[in-house]
């Protein structure tokens, strides 16, 4: 989700800050995610072990391992075609099929 924010030049890209906040939201979902997993799967610290039983229900696992970036995806597209529509004022990317129509001028 963070790339899709970049094209708007809120930072420079390649900055120090801009690959930083990529890379620590990165690291902070995978590292959140992982730990919970692993706590789940393990037992380590048995905060989750109410998950290991008759239902077991781990809505958090579930959050950060699917619904999360499900959503991170499409905040993305949507960031992605508001910059292609809106501030680049292209319609023909966002076209079905534009590769394949010819040229005004043969139709």
């Amino acid at each position: 989700m963070m790339n899709g924010a970049v094209g708007y030049q809120l930072l420079d890209d390649g900055t120090f800050v801009s690959l930083g906040l990529i890379l620590g939201s990165a690291a902070l979902l995978f590292i959140g995610t992982g730990y919970i997993a692993l706590d789940t799967g393990f037992s380590w610290t048995g905060y989750f072990n109410s998950t290991l039983t008759a239902p077991n229900r781990s809505y958090s696992l579930y959050t950060l391992y699917q619904l999360v970036p499900l959503v991170f995806l499409f905040i993305f597209f949507i960031l992605e075609a508001l910059l292609v529509l809106r501030v680049l004022g292209e319609k023909k990317p966002m076209c079905k099929y534009s590769h394949l129509r010819p040229p005004k001028s043969i139709r």
